[in-house]
């Protein structure tokens, strides 16, 4: 497990290297699948760890900190005036 976690990681990191953002994307395996084990209390936002849950996220950031963008709701129609 540890490989394909890291693995994930790293491609998903890969193309935020260029931009500069590390925060976690929906759906990360590194969502959920760290440790408590020397963790800092809060992540490089200086958002609590873990933000929601018991649970640690693998990364500088905790999924759901500040920057990280939500999923938009489904079923909305816009109308331009």
């Amino acid at each position: 497990m540890f490989w394909t976690v890291l693995t994930a990681i790293l491609s998903e990191t890969t193309s935020s290297a260029i931009t500069g953002d590390y925060h976690l994307q929906s759906g990360s395996p590194a969502i959920d699948a760290g440790t408590s084990t020397g963790v800092p209390a809060t992540d490089f936002g200086g958002n609590a760890r873990p933000l929601f849950n018991s649970v640690w996220d693998i990364g500088a950031y905790e999924f759901g900190a500040t920057g990280t963008v939500p999923n938009p709701p489904a079923g909305l129609t816009a109308i331009a005036h």
